[in-house]
């Protein structure tokens, strides 16, 4: 099956806005043009307020720098999250509502920093709202879904969910941020969650997932008729190149006689056979 264009294209875009930023621009035009780029793409809600009204938007195509505290495992994390629960979203949900979901949730994430964190003066930057978003979705799809938090722990989508959102709210509140965007996550999560509540039809969701599952089936039921007539013909190529005393023998007479002579005693009868088996003639005592 084909990987989803869009989880593809969006891993791709965030990747390559990453390597432009952070090797590219410092190499041609040196360091400081890249510290000028970032300010005013990441999210800062006083320079929204004066008119930079695509902050909302570029800030979810931006990561941590190398050297920074998270470093590259900020996007990394990101990505490997993005496109494990992508390739089921997009195609559960079709490309293009998979685009509007993705990008609904990134901007609910911006958009609540904006309105509740229009005093900071730390830039936001990261896709780690979308991501929520589409955590938000798998909560709403398949809620029993197992997930691995933190790649060890089993959880499932719903469980998970509720708890990211009550723990971005009471980290929020408690002003334990330490450089995370717990509005911005939570911002994300809702956004994702309401959106596929209110505008993916669950029909849609379930027809897809119809075709998806006669697919599959149709798929392996033509795997399992392959290999079951690989396994015949290996049989039966086994079975020829047995040892010829293990079957019963397809034996023809060539030229049945009694081995007597005149005035000598009757022996017992004997007669010729070929046996195919072997390519051989014996003589054999005839049967009785």
């Amino acid at each position: 099956m084909k990987t989803p264009s869009v989880t593809r294209a969006i891993v791709l875009a965030n990747v390559i806005v990453y390597a432009l930023l952070y090797f590219v621009v410092p190499a041609l035009w040196g360091p400081e043009f890249m510290v000028f780029l970032r300010e005013h793409l990441a999210l800062l809600p006083s320079r929204v307020f004066a008119g930079e009204i695509w902050q909302p938007v570029t800030s979810t195509f931006l990561h941590a720098a190398p050297g920074e505290s998270v470093g590259i495992m900020h996007i990394l994390f990101n990505m490997i999250c993005i496109w494990s629960i992508g390739l089921f979203l997009e195609r559960a949900i079709g490309a293009m509502r998979f685009l509007a979901l993705y990008m609904v949730s990134g901007l609910g994430g911006s958009l609540l920093v904006v309105l509740l964190q229009s005093d900071t003066n730390y830039p936001t930057m990261g896709a780690s709202g979308a991501l929520l978003g589409l955590l938000g979705a798998l909560a709403i799809i398949t809620p029993n879904a197992r997930m691995l938090l933190f790649f060890v722990i089993p959880i499932k989508a719903r469980t998970l969910a509720i708890g990211i959102g009550i723990f971005s709210v009471v980290m929020q509140l408690m002003g334990t941020a330490q450089g995370i965007s717990h509005w911005g996550h939570l911002g994300g999560l809702v956004a994702g969650f309401l959106f596929t509540r209110y505008f993916i039809p669950r029909e849609e969701i379930e027809r897809r997932f119809q075709g998806d599952y006669e697919a599959r089936r149709a798929a392996h039921e033509q795997a399992r008729q392959r290999h079951d007539e690989m396994a015949r013909r290996m049989l039966e190529r086994l079975m020829r190149n047995q040892r010829p005393d293990t079957y019963q023998r397809q034996e023809k007479v060539i030229n049945p006689r009694r081995d007597e002579a005149p005035g000598q005693t009757a022996r017992e009868p004997r007669e010729i056979y070929f046996d195919p088996m072997t390519g051989r003639f014996y003589i054999r005592d005839k049967r009785a």
